[in-house]
């Protein structure tokens, strides 16, 4: 038996020479399957067991797929959009965490987020942006 397992580890091995293989979309698709999977089991949305066949159809076409390049556009385009929201979120927990001592303040020509020390109230402070280097008043 062990032999066997042996045996048919090599020949997966092989098989997947090449191949793109897993990355985190991948877990990504499988969960959400799955999640759709629960949810068709409830009687009125039985689709949804169509959309998990779909969606774990599209996973393994990314998995064994031998275009890299695609499959590394497709895995930059949810990157790009997962790290959008979980920066955010990272954000708001910075702000909430350093609320007693820290102001955010958002420079007027790039957008960027800048961190300063909470200055006393009712002062003018002036900014400069670390990013663009665009400096503006701010009225605490």
């Amino acid at each position: 038996m062990r032999r066997w397992l042996e045996d048919l580890s090599y020949k997966m091995q092989t098989f997947m020479q090449g191949r793109y293989g897993r990355d985190e979309l991948t877990r990504v698709l499988i969960g959400a399957a799955f999640v759709f999977l629960i949810l068709s089991l409830f009687r009125p949305l039985g689709f949804f067991s169509y959309i998990a066949l779909a969606i774990l159809i599209w996973d393994l076409f990314r998995t064994f797929s031998k275009n890299h390049a695609g499959r590394q556009k497709e895995r930059d385009a949810y990157l790009k959009i997962k790290n959008t929201v979980t920066g955010k979120f990272r954000l708001l927990k910075g702000m909430w965490r350093d609320r007693n001592t820290h102001i955010y303040v958002k420079c007027p020509n790039c957008r960027t987020m800048i961190r300063l020390a909470k200055p006393p109230k009712g002062k003018h402070i002036m900014i400069t942006c670390p990013k663009c280097r665009n400096s503006f008043e701010k009225h605490t």
